[in-house]
């Protein structure tokens, strides 16, 4: 892979990321926008997005951002408790 191929899929990768954690914002700001009293599918349908958005980008953290200090990378569970 080429210097520019390299430098473009590492852009891509941080993109995602961003787009990531703006994606996230929206949803939380969407679940205040709309009380779970008045808007219940709604409002649990974007919370239910938003965490899926949070696994995806926590998960996938390793792979859009390699060079990530391992400290904000999850573990394998044996150290988490």
């Amino acid at each position: 892979m080429s210097d520019s191929a390299a430098s473009a899929a590492a852009a891509l990768r941080r993109f995602m990321v961003r787009g990531g954690l703006i994606l996230m914002g929206i949803f939380l700001a969407c679940v205040g926008i709309f009380p779970v009293d008045e808007f219940f599918l709604l409002h649990n349908t974007v919370a239910t997005g938003m965490a899926v958005v949070f696994g995806i980008v926590v998960v996938g953290l390793p792979w859009f951002l390699p060079t990530i200090p391992r400290v904000f990378v999850p573990s394998d569970g044996s150290t988490c408790w």
